[in-house]
């Protein structure tokens, strides 16, 4: 099935609401269900989770053949708050799930208002804290 036919599930856009104007998330992970023909939303993290929690959520989705979407809120030391997108699509999924992933993004990103970083993981030496920020700061 192409991007054009990934349907987003009832959930997806209510929990990242929740995430951007409640502030009631600090992540929410997003991904294809089991039969690939649609984006849900699989984890909603505390506001009190980490970066690292995320990154061992990311980590065991693809222990589980499974690449993911996210939306982090990442909050600089000077007080802001910036959403990051991230596309999680380890080498280590199946090639099938690494291309739908690719081409189901922009179907969910431009559901998503607000984004402005962008951040595409492929190896898990690139899902580090240090890239969320370069991700966070860019233009």
């Amino acid at each position: 099935m192409g991007a054009e036919g990934v349907r987003l599930m009832p959930e997806v856009l209510p929990a990242y609401g929740e995430l951007r104007t409640a502030k009631q998330h600090r992540y929410v992970v997003y991904g294809l269900t089991e039969d690939c023909q649609s984006i849900d939303a699989v984890e909603r993290a505390p506001r009190s989770a980490t970066f690292d929690n995320l990154v061992q959520s990311l980590k065991d989705r693809a222990t589980d053949g499974l690449g993911a979407y996210a939306v982090y809120d990442y909050e600089s030391t000077s007080s802001t708050s910036e959403l990051v997108f991230i596309t999680w699509s380890p080498s280590t999924i199946p090639v099938k799930q690494r291309m739908l992933l690719a081409s189901a993004k922009g179907n969910l990103k431009s559901r998503l208002e607000g984004l402005k970083h962008d951040l595409q993981v492929n190896d898990e030496e690139d899902l580090t804290y240090e890239n969320l920020e370069k991700a966070a700061a860019a233009v």
